[in-house]
């Protein structure tokens, strides 16, 4: 099964991509925020997608 993180700071838009996603068969992590869904990556090795909403109000840079 393939995986994916969601983050966005709407719990509502997480649940409605969280059904999407759960009906075609992936594993769905998510995160409220930046900083939790970076955590959860690092987490998560064998992740097969990571969607990020980029209106989310935090900020976090990312380093390879």
């Amino acid at each position: 099964m393939s995986k994916i993180i969601i983050i966005d700071d709407d719990s509502d838009v997480r649940s409605l991509l969280r059904s999407l996603f759960e009906d075609n068969n992936y594993e769905v992590i998510e995160a409220g925020s930046g900083r939790e869904g970076l955590v959860l990556q690092r987490r998560h090795k064998a992740l097969t997608w990571l969607l990020w909403i980029l209106l989310c109000p935090e900020r976090v840079v990312l380093k390879p």
